[in-house]
């Protein structure tokens, strides 16, 4: 509380706001100037004092200091509470609070605050209890002896019916005296620190033991309470009782007192500041009064609760001024203390949550938590000037760094610079003017608007930004009309396209923003996915069909040579020239066409090729071996790879955007269009129908006597109608082929696929109903020959699902994203190596079984020791990167195995090493010193998300042996999630068996035998053995007695050998597990497995796998899975992003034990800290700590971060913030998202390198 009154710059003692009439604040209230500082820029309220050359003098006639009006966004009040009052937020908060901290249940707390209940606040004596007792024991006698007394008048006085009316009226009064005797005794016995007794108790008997028990009742109580504690006291006491609680539950519930009550002590935060004596008053400017155009006042919500908490404490005070009774303060107590509550919580019951038209108030807590809060509304994101926004449209003649800006935008955005030159220049003397002068289109003021966007760029961004490439810079070229131009090789990266999509372009102002646009942001310096390192400026549609149509041998001089090998042995070249030059000029001179074959000499080498291909190679770089093929998309994408590869990324932006201009030419030249004959329907199609309608039949008659079950049904029809598609789709490959304009734009990869062309001339097949699951009827009608109503109808119904899949993917990947960047956010590149000496071993072995490429698992990798081929030579020594050379190296010499640094073994602390990490996909190139990697790898996993379905498998059809699958399956393994039945692992080695059940039949249950381990039982002194050799025992059976006394074995087992002092019992593993839903992968009885196999089919619990097979593995297997689910939809992911967010996963260690380090039982440390740690523990000799490693899910690292700051912005604000109270938490800005909180320059890059002495060592090294 004293803090408080040192942030404070004055007390708040009126509920008025401003005045309605004059605007102004008045006097002491919420807006009050002398207290939160002046309203208008460095003058006081009354005007005496006036400009910055005052400032720091207070006025001495409204006592106003001179200041920034800016100061109205700091500067605190507080306001003194009448009565202390229990703050809401630490009442029952599970970071711990005055409930635990206090030993007594929530709704204990809840009573005495609202003085239904009082509470012993100190201990007291045993004496005093004794005394108490003697006291109602004397009480209790007399009262009976009265009770006596009184019964026997009446058996005088009455007689007969009456008599016994009297006497059972004595027995009902004699028992509940007796009851309440033992309920007060049990009272008084119980009497300690924190026990509460009824008000009627305290007010019929306690009242009188007032001035020698210290009772006392509402938020006064708990403060009483909270003030005798003794933090250090109180540690000591509760580590001495914990080894003797012996429940489970109660050592949790003490583990997490001791640890509150340690937090409290290391911070210095005292118990009783959760009790609110000054309550603080935010600046006004954080919840401002805004005068609208009708005269009315709109204002911030949180003034309306503290203008209630205002009233309510003035009233207060008076009543104890004037000296109300008790029960009338009580009562505002109550009242001022939901008033408070309403402040800092919200109402408990407002009417708006109930019905529509009711507005619900906004507090404090609303203010902070949520998608609406001050977090994630105002300052982790935030709506910015000098931007605009607009649709955007293709500019097929811009440059790849360039966009086209419409001029209306421009103007818009650069006025303020426009203005700037127009003064300068003398054209105009005020600012007004220059308005005036740009609002009317003046010629004048759009020539200096060309001046100033000189060689300025500007950033595009088109939502949503699921990774860095959705937000790029392009240098500004005016355009007309009003729509952004935007290159057609960056909408691969903004996922854009011009069917209507809408683009924000934000300004970057001062001169580092546009160095940085210009340096890191352009288009021309991002055109490789982080993400996979494949070029992300694809060439798609128009571009590719003209560079197909122009590298293409296909010519309708030969309409029956469609392929590559019959034009090279049947076409004759018509002529030959000794350069491509040569050729080229032939073609401008047309002595020859674009599709002649031709030979060429190359390095004296003749070359059968064509003119149009001669064409493509002249815009390749010179020295560019000749490329003497068909191009489609993906031979253009692996075109751009080798060039990035071979030459730098300006020749590959210069090469890309020849391709572009080529590619569009000559698709305008190829004028390729669809046109109904191209859509040829198959003659042998209605015989192959017939077929399967023939087979179809046949599953049905089976089905229909019984022979078949629904889902074996279900299954054979799926296969008919499937084979069936398959059948039409081969024959249709038959009679489209070369020279068809779909066959052009599907084999060239511009349009559409093989499926796209099946459902057009072919079949439809069979689709899927809302609920994912395959509809029988297949659609056997094609586009082309049209649907029937009953199929047009199916297909509607799947058409659907897939709509509504969409919609629900977005948002379901969008939180994983969010959830991927807050857990991972802190993770960068903050050494060049760490020295860690553990490694991953990749095999090609396993790469096959696991269907990846050996080549790709290992490149951009750093070896850990030195890779030696068969014959001795060393062809990477350690620490040395895997390139592309390094790799075809690898590849001829036909090395098995490989050890390699990965960022699951980095010792890093809250990152990794440059070694560890290896390449850096977008530039090929080491790893810098300062890359956030984790926002890279949040990014990488997060983007291809949208692309992943919804569906979940079904085992025939059965909903309830369903297995996660898509993105679904990604979060499971995120989240660190058991599948709903897992699949079994081995927990040792041993043999297989299995049961009959019920439910699963033959294969019921799966039982694993290990070998017999010898077990030594010792037997004491006096005890004789009574068990003979051979014998079989029951676990819990005696093996030795002496009398009555027994000795008996933990576990079930075979007496192998009886000595004197000891007998061996050999006590078999078994392991028994249920197989439904699950297939074993062994069915051989007495087949051997090993510790860690995997024995059925499913997915696997990363926890229980984790136990058996240790960290590494567990981790590799997340990676694995997650990496399938992504190729299952030909998403491309580099293993190292899933790596570091798996590092992240199993970045903290439990402490058990803090030995004698400064770690708290019962919190979580960081791993690599933890073996530091014990590492200069052991050093020492000292005592290490004892931790067990966890993995947690993205939603539990997030909220674990070391930032109170970034946690708080995540999830949970409220209870982060508490925790981190408790804590007495520093937020030592160290990761991302805390210092974008702040308005920090981010702690990456050159700043990075810069804070902490790589560039000195990188000038000391040069």
């Amino acid at each position: 509380m004293e803090e408080i009154e040192k942030w404070s710059r004055g007390v708040v003692d009126s509920s008025d706001t401003v005045n309605y009439r004059s605007g102004k604040p008045k006097q002491g209230g919420l807006f009050c100037e002398s207290i939160f500082g002046p309203v208008k820029n460095y003058e006081c309220s009354c005007g005496k004092y006036k400009g910055p050359r005052y400032k720091g003098i207070v006025c001495e006639k409204c006592g106003v200091e001179v200041a920034s009006s800016r100061e109205r966004r700091v500067r605190m009040g507080h306001i003194d509470l009448a009565s202390p009052i229990v703050h809401e937020w630490y009442k029952k908060s599970p970071s711990g609070g005055i409930h635990q901290l206090l030993q007594i249940s929530a709704t204990e707390i809840e009573k005495i605050l609202t003085y239904v209940k009082y509470v012993v606040v100190k201990d007291i004596s045993d004496q005093l209890k004794d005394e108490i007792i003697k006291k109602v024991d004397a009480d209790y006698q007399n009262t009976l002896k009265e009770l006596d007394a009184l019964f026997k008048r009446e058996q005088e006085e009455k007689e007969g019916k009456k008599m016994e009316t009297v006497k059972k009226l004595y027995e009902e009064n004699k028992q509940s005296l007796e009851a309440e005797y033992h309920r007060m005794r049990g009272i008084i016995a119980d009497l300690k620190f924190g026990t509460t007794i009824l008000e009627s108790d305290y007010r019929n008997f306690f009242y009188q033991y007032a001035n020698k028990i210290p009772f006392s009742s509402g938020p006064e109580g708990i403060l009483l309470m909270l003030k005798s504690i003794d933090v250090e006291k109180e540690i000591k006491r509760r580590v001495k009782e914990f080894p003797n609680i012996k429940s489970v539950d109660q050592k949790k519930k003490m583990m997490s007192l001791i640890k509150l009550l340690i937090n409290l002590y290391v911070s210095g935060v005292k118990p009783e500041n959760m009790i609110i004596r000054k309550l603080p008053v935010i600046p006004p400017d954080i919840r401002p009064v805004v005068q609208l155009d009708g005269g009315r006042f709109a204002s911030s919500d949180v003034n309306l609760f503290y203008r209630r908490v205002l009233m309510r404490n003035s009233r207060l005070k008076k009543m104890i001024q004037v000296g109300m009774p008790d029960i009338v303060k009580k009562n505002e107590i109550r009242l001022l203390q939901e008033s408070i509550n309403n402040l800092l919580v919200g109402e408990k019951n407002p009417a708006g949550k109930g019905g529509s038209g009711v507005k619900v108030f906004k507090s404090i807590s609303d203010m902070l938590s949520g998608k609406e809060g001050v977090f994630r509304k105002n300052l982790l994101g935030k709506r910015v000037d000098y931007s605009g926004r607009s649709i955007i449209t293709v500019g097929p003649d811009l440059n790849l760094n360039e966009c086209g800006l419409p001029i209306y935008i421009a103007v818009k955005m650069f006025t303020p610079f426009i203005i700037g030159k127009l003064i300068e220049k003398k054209i105009v003397y005020t600012p007004k003017q220059a308005e005036k002068l740009i609002k009317d289109g003046n010629p004048m003021a759009l020539k200096f608007l060309e001046e100033v966007i000189k060689d300025k760029y500007v950033l595009l961004n088109r939502a949503p930004t699921l990774h860095r490439l959705s937000i790029e810079a392009f240098k500004i070229k005016l355009m007309p009309g009003k729509t952004i131009r935007l290159h057609p090789l960056v909408c691969p990266a903004f996922n854009a396209d011009f069917d209507g999509d809408q683009m924000a372009v934000h300004l970057p102002i001062s001169d580092e923003a546009q160095k940085e646009a210009r340096e890191l942001i352009a288009a021309d310096k991002n055109i490789i996915k982080p993400g996979s390192g494949d070029p992300t400026i694809t060439h798609s549609q128009d571009m590719v069909l003209g560079i197909y149509f122009l590298t293409d041998t296909f010519s309708e001089k030969y309409p029956d040579y469609n392929t590559e090998e019959e034009w090279e042995s049947k076409v004759l070249p018509v002529a030959r020239y000794a350069s491509f030059q040569e050729a080229i000029d032939a073609f401008n001179n047309k002595q020859v066409t674009l599709k002649d074959k031709i030979v060429v000499l190359e390095d004296n080498q003749p070359i059968q090729t064509t003119i149009g291909r001669v064409i493509f190679n002249s815009i390749l770089p010179e020295d560019y071996p000749y490329v003497n093929r068909k191009m489609g998309n993906k031979d253009l994408k692996r075109l751009l790879s080798d060039i990035f590869d071979k030459y730098d990324m300006q020749t590959t932006v210069k090469v890309a955007d020849a391709i572009k201009n080529y590619g569009f030419k000559y698709s305008t030249i190829a004028a390729t269009s669809i046109n109904i004959l191209d859509m040829k329907v198959p003659k042998e199609k209605e015989d192959i129908l017939k077929a399967g309608d023939l087979d179809n039949n046949e599953v049905l008659k089976y089905y229909y006597k019984g022979f078949f079950s629904e889902e074996e049904k279900h299954r054979l029809v799926v296969k008919i109608w499937t084979d069936v598609k398959k059948s039409v789709e081969k024959n249709l490959k038959s009679i489209i082929g070369a020279g068809n304009n779909l066959y052009t734009m599907i084999d060239s990869g511009a349009r559409g696929s093989q499926t796209h062309l099946t459902q057009i001339s072919g079949m439809k097949g069979l689709v899927v109903n809302p609920k994912g699951e395959i509809i029988e009827l297949p659609i056997k009608s094609s586009f082309v020959e049209g649907l029937k109503p009953i199929e047009y109808f199916i297909s509607a119904h799947s058409g659907r699902k897939g709509k509504a899949d969409t919609a629900l993917r977005t948002a379901e990947s969008g939180y994983l994203t969010r959830k991927l960047c807050d857990a991972s956010q802190e993770l960068i590149v903050r050494e060049v190596d760490c020295g860690s000496s553990e490694y991953i071993i990749y095999s090609r072995e396993e790469a096959e079984l696991k269907g990846e490429k050996f080549a790709s698992l290992i490149y951009g990798r750093t070896v850990a020791e030195d890779v030696i081929d068969e014959n001795g030579v060393k062809i990477l020594r350690a620490g040395e990167m895997i390139n592309k050379s390094a790799l075809s190296l690898i590849e001829t010499s036909k090395i098995s195995t490989i050890k390699v640094r990965s960022p699951l073994t980095c010792h890093c602390i809250s990152g990794v090493c440059q070694k560890c990490y290896g390449m850096d996909l977008a530039t090929r190139n080491m790893v810098e010193v300062w890359v956030p990697v984790g926002v890279i790898a949040a990014q990488s996993i997060g983007e291809p998300s949208t692309q992943l379905t919804l569906d979940t498998f079904h085992d025939g059809g059965v909903a309830g042996a369903a297995e996660a699958s898509g993105i679904d399956r990604v979060k499971q393994l995120f989240e660190v999630r058991p599948p709903k039945n897992p699949a079994i692992v081995a927990p040792f080695d041993g043999v297989i068996s299995f049961e009959e059940t019920p439910e699963g039949g033959k294969f019921g249950k799966i039982r694993l035998t290990g070998e017999v381990q010898k077990r030594s039982y010792l037997v004491k002194e006096g005890y004789t053995v009574t068990v003979k050799p051979g014998e079989l025992l029951a676990k819990g059976a005696a093996y030795a007695a002496k009398g009555s006394s027994k000795l008996k074995i933990k576990e079930a087992g075979k007496v192998l050998d009886i000595n004197e002092d000891f007998i061996t019992i050999g006590v078999e593993e078994i392991f028994t597990k249920s197989l439904v839903g699950l297939t074993p992968k062994k069915t051989k009885v007495g087949a051997r497995v090993y510790k860690g196999e995997i024995l059925t089919t499913g997915a696997l619990d990363v926890m229980e796998y984790k136990n058996i097979v240790g960290d590494l593995q567990a981790q590799r297997y997340i990676i694995s899975e997650s990496k399938r689910v992504y190729a299952s939809q030909g998403q491309d992911l580099n293993d190292k992003h899933i790596e570091v967010v798996v590092k992240q996963l199993f970045s903290k260690v439990f402490i058990e034990d803090g030995g004698d380090s400064s770690f708290i039982p019962g919190t979580y440390v960081k791993y690599e800290e933890y073996i530091k740690v014990n590492a200069q523990l052991e050093a020492q000799g000292k005592r290490l700590a004892q931790g067990k490693r966890v993995a947690l899910g993205l939603t539990t690292i997030a909220k674990e971060s070391d930032s109170w700051l970034s946690a708080a912005s995540f999830q949970e604000t409220i209870r982060v913030m508490v925790g981190a109270s408790l804590r007495g938490s520093i937020d030592t800005l160290s990761d991302l998202k805390s210092n974008v909180i702040i308005g920090r320059l981010l702690p990456v890059g050159e700043n990075y390198r810069t804070m902490h002495g790589f560039n000195d060592q990188d000038q000391t090294t040069n």
